[in-house]
C-alpha cells in the first residue's frame, strides 16, 4: 500500500464526515445553484476585456449596455449565495425554502454597513450625498465574507 492510499485511506472518514454535515451541504448545493449566473456573468468579462485595440474601440459604444449583465450576476452575486444556501438550509431542517432563502438573504443585507457621505461628491455633474450600500459587500467579493462567520 502506498503512502497516498494510507493518507486517503486516514482522510476519507473526516471528509465524508465533514461532507454530510447539513450546514456544508447547504453551501455546497447554494453554490452550485448560482453557477449558471458565474457563467454567465463571467462571459460579459472576458466580452468585455478582450486586449485588442480595434475590439475595444469597436465595443466602446456598447461597453455601459454590455456591463449591465456583468453586474447583475457577478455584482450580486452575495444576494444570490445567500438566498440559495439559506434555502437549502432551511429544506435540510424541514422548513419553507423561500422563507429560508429570504431571511438569509435580509441577513446578508442587514450585515452591510452603510457609508455615509457627508460632503458632496460630484458624480457626472450632480453634487451626491447621503447613506449608500457599498456594493462590493454585494458582489462575489462579499460573499466570501458571509461565508467566513457561519
Amino acid at each position: 500500500m502506498s503512502t497516498f492510499d494510507k493518507l486517503a485511506d486516514k482522510l476519507m472518514p473526516v471528509a465524508n464526515a465533514i461532507g454530510n454535515q447539513r450546514h456544508m451541504q447547504a453551501i455546497r448545493n447554494g453554490l452550485i445553484s448560482i453557477l449558471p449566473l458565474t457563467i454567465v456573468g463571467s462571459f460579459f468579462v472576458i466580452l468585455l476585456n478582450i486586449p485588442i485595440k480595434g475590439y475595444m474601440d469597436f465595443i466602446a459604444p456598447w461597453r455601459d449596455m454590455l456591463d449591465v449583465p456583468f453586474r447583475f450576476t457577478v455584482g450580486l452575486m452575495s444576494l444570490y449565495a445567500a438566498f440559495t444556501i439559506g434555502s437549502f438550509l432551511g429544506k435540510s431542517y424541514k422548513l419553507n425554502d423561500i422563507t429560508s432563502g429570504l431571511l438569509a438573504m435580509l441577513a446578508t443585507l442587514l450585515m452591510i454597513v452603510p457609508v455615509n457621505i457627508k460632503q458632496g461628491v460630484t458624480v457626472a455633474g450632480e453634487v451626491v450625498a447621503g447613506r449608500y450600500i457599498p456594493i462590493t459587500s454585494l458582489s462575489s467579493q462579499g460573499c466570501l465574507g458571509r461565508l467566513s462567520p457561519r
